[in-house]
């Protein structure tokens, strides 16, 4: 499972660094802020051949991030890229229904 500190890592390249953010919470969502306005210009310029891979980050941090690695995709990448943001959030639905549908 991909927590918060290994996403950070996936996103930026590098080790987080707060002490004062122990989960790395805060900056967990800060890159994934700066992640999603790079995949939105690479988007917007139509460099979409560039712009694969960093789906398929996003999709995998999806698929195999822990709750707040899930949530922050969910809550940051569709308000970014609103095209993309429709695919995730049918994805997310689908999970809710799916996890659902299991414990009945």
């Amino acid at each position: 499972m991909i927590n918060e500190r290994i996403a950070i890592v996936m996103l930026d390249g590098e080790m987080p660094n707060n002490v004062n953010d122990p989960h790395h919470t805060k900056q967990f969502y800060k890159s994934l802020q700066a992640f999603a306005d790079i995949s939105l210009q690479l988007y917007e310029e139509r460099k979409f051949k560039k712009l694969e891979p960093l789906l398929n980050v996003a999709l995998k941090l999806f698929k195999e991030g822990n709750e707040t690695v899930k949530n922050g995709i969910v809550n940051v990448y569709p308000y970014t890229i609103p095209s993309v943001g429709y695919a995730i959030r049918y994805l997310h639905l689908d999970r809710t229904l799916f996890a659902k549908s299991a414990k009945a």
